[in-house]
């Protein structure tokens, strides 16, 4: 039993000590691996802090570089690109181009100029040499020349003072009758002046009269027309509020939209029976069109189915062409626009105009068939609109165009100052003559129970 254990404790013994041999050379193994490794990580340390001062250094290098090619802001690709482009435009004949090879280039350029300067220099100097001796023989020549010039000048000095004296004596004859000739010629221009002042009050005393005549005669051409043309249709059906209804031309009449007649008594058709405006709103079909009533508010009389319509300036297929002249006064103030709308409603067209400035739009023609007169300037008018003005009278006396004023022109498309809706339709509701595809309340859903049907008849 006793040497079992010994036994065991031998070999236990051996195993203790080859395990201590064992952790021995490990740990031994391991501290120099780690020396190893330290020394590694140090030479790395050294290695990279002498790496990074060289990268610094190349970079300290690459700026300086970049700074004496003058690319110091730009980075490779823009640097690239910008020497590229100064080498073509260099040194475009170098294969593969390089700065050392540019300048070498540019450099027997340079002595290439230098040495065509160097020649230029030599024949310069040669040709100095031909002038110097040229200018010897002229300068002799000229000498020669100025001794003549001189005893001819002295000759022609005394000829001048020979001939000072004799203007001088002149002078002095002739001052004394220009100052008397002065003397009567200011007396005349005063005389003149005086007449040509008193000429002037004569003729703006005569155009204030041509213009009290010409009114006078607006007023007895208003007088000498009592009765109107034939009407051109009628009304042949009214809404129940009064304010649209039908009349009986349509698109074979050639009606637009926004085409305007004056509404008359159809027992009697004069000037003093209208009783308001017709504005189209829609030409339903050949024979009917849809219209806006507007009645003069100042009159006791109805608007009544039957009364006929009439636009004096409007025909069938033709379209009257107008000029405005002057100042067109409505309601105390130039109202251009007004008028210019007027016109269109009553489907003619414009040619000529003058603005609130009295500027001149547009040019009288041979196919203006009439002038609208508006006041005649006055002194205080500004010149555009006095010029523009009397330069239109002309134009149209020249052409035999026919001149009615604005009063009139307003009497005959139906319009009274004093009528204030229709001036505010006037003023907003004129468009251009394409039909909006609208239609009156009366043919909506909801009225379709109680609105009353036109009259086939009338269509």
């Amino acid at each position: 039993m006793n040497s079992k254990i010994e036994m065991g404790l031998k070999i236990a013994l051996i195993l203790f000590v080859i395990i201590a041999i064992t952790l021995g050379v490990t740990t031994f193994v391991f501290k120099k691996q780690r020396d190893e490794a330290y020394l590694e990580r140090d030479d790395a340390q050294k290695n990279a802090s002498t790496a990074q001062s060289e990268l610094s250094k190349a970079n300290e290098d690459i700026i300086e570089l970049k700074r004496m090619m003058g690319y110091a802001e730009e980075g490779i690709t823009e640097i690239t690109s910008k020497f590229e482009e100064e080498m073509k435009r260099v040194a475009p004949q170098i294969e593969v181009p390089t700065f050392l090879s540019a300048i070498e280039s540019m450099q027997k350029q340079i002595n290439n100029l230098r040495d065509e300067a160097a020649t230029k220099d030599k024949a310069m100097v040669e040709l100095q040499k031909q002038f110097k001796t040229r200018d010897a023989v002229k300068l002799a020549t000229m000498q020669k020349e100025e001794e003549k010039t001189k005893k001819i000048l002295e000759e022609k000095n005394k000829i001048a003072a020979d001939y000072k004296k004799s203007v001088d004596k002149t002078i002095t004859d002739t001052a004394s009758a220009v100052k008397l000739a002065e003397t009567n010629t200011n007396k005349r221009i005063t005389e003149i002046k005086e007449k040509e002042s008193t000429i002037q009050k004569q003729f703006g005393l005569m155009a204030q009269k041509d213009e009290t005549i010409k009114k006078t005669q607006d007023k007895l051409r208003a007088l000498e027309e009592p009765i109107l043309e034939n009407p051109q249709g009628s009304i042949v059906y009214i809404e129940g509020d009064g304010q649209r209804g039908f009349i009986n031309l349509g698109s074979t009449s050639g009606v637009i939209r926004g085409l305007s007649f004056g509404i008359y008594d159809k027992n009697d058709i004069s000037f003093e029976s209208l009783k308001g405006t017709v504005t189209i709103e829609k030409v339903m079909d050949a024979r009917s069109s849809q219209v806006r009533i507007e009645r003069d508010t100042e009159l006791e009389e109805d608007i009544e189915e039957g009364d006929v319509i009439l636009n004096p300036i409007w025909s069938p297929g033709k379209k009257e062409h107008f000029a405005l002249a002057g100042v067109m006064s409505i309601h105390g103030r130039n109202d251009v626009q007004l008028v210019l709308n007027l016109i269109r409603q009553s489907g003619g067209i414009i040619d000529a105009h003058q603005d609130k400035d009295g500027n001149l739009h547009g040019r009288i023609s041979d196919q203006t068939t009439c002038i609208i007169r508006g006041d005649a300037p006055t002194d205080a008018s500004s010149d555009a609109l006095r010029d523009n003005y009397t330069n239109m009278m002309d134009e149209a006396e020249r052409l035999s165009i026919r001149i009615i004023s604005l009063n009139d022109f307003l009497r005959k498309v139906a319009y009274k100052p004093s009528t204030t809706s229709r001036e505010e339709a006037v003023r907003s509701s004129y468009r251009a003559t394409t039909s909006t595809g609208s239609v009156s309340d009366l043919f909506s859903e909801e009225n379709s129970r109680s609105r009353r049907t036109p009259p086939k008849t009338a269509y």
